[in-house]
């Protein structure tokens, strides 16, 4: 039933306004500040997480997930990667992480020493730093198959040999109601500085 007041067969108008931008929002320059994304996953310490000069500045915490909340988002993807340039001071280990909770969770560190994916806790495999406090980190979900890779320039890419499967990171396992998210984190004492998060959908 055509509504009153409108002739039937006309087109219904295009509203005004350009359309938005293509993607899913979760990638961040930092250049507005901590975008509404983020979120930490446990203890909320915003203090942690200072933006200045278009970088996160993110204290480091604790030894280990039980004791330093990491920063994550949420995505909606079952195929994405996702990548951050870091610039580390000596006495702190930054890194990404998958993370369900602090019991399931995958992750790739950096230190002074190393390069190292962590699965459930336990350290599965380490390779030298040779790239020194400053650059790239990447985590690559393909279906839950997960793989993590480290760059000097962001551009040529290092896979460190271990992948992990993270489809029993859910509910039904663990019980907490939760989703599997992608995050950064640091651990230590002293600060890390992200810049040029990027979340992108495979």
């Amino acid at each position: 039933r055509v509504p009153e007041g409108v002739e039937s067969g006309n087109p219904i108008r295009k509203p005004a306004g350009s359309a938005s931008k293509a993607g899913n929002g979760l990638s961040d320059d930092f250049s507005n500040g901590l975008g509404m994304q983020w979120q930490f996953a446990k203890e909320y310490k915003p203090e942690r997480a200072v933006v200045k000069d278009g970088k996160l500045h993110f204290t480091a915490e604790g030894d280990s997930f039980a004791n330093s909340a990491p920063l994550v988002v949420n995505s909606s993807d079952r195929r994405y990667e996702f990548i951050v340039e870091y610039d580390f001071e000596k006495d702190v280990t930054a890194g990404l992480t998958m993370f369900y909770n602090e019991n399931a969770n995958a992750r790739i560190s950096v230190d002074k020493d190393n390069f190292t994916v962590f699965v459930q806790k336990a350290a599965k495999i380490r390779v030298k730093n040779t790239l020194g406090s400053k650059g790239f980190l990447r985590i690559l979900n393909d279906e839950n198959e997960v793989s993590f890779y480290f760059s000097k320039d962001g551009k040529d890419w290092n896979r460190v040999e271990r992948t992990i499967d993270a489809t029993g990171y859910n509910h039904n396992v663990f019980g907490e109601f939760l989703s599997l998210r992608a995050g950064v984190y640091a651990f230590g004492s002293g600060k890390v500085v992200f810049d040029n998060f990027v979340c992108r959908k495979l």
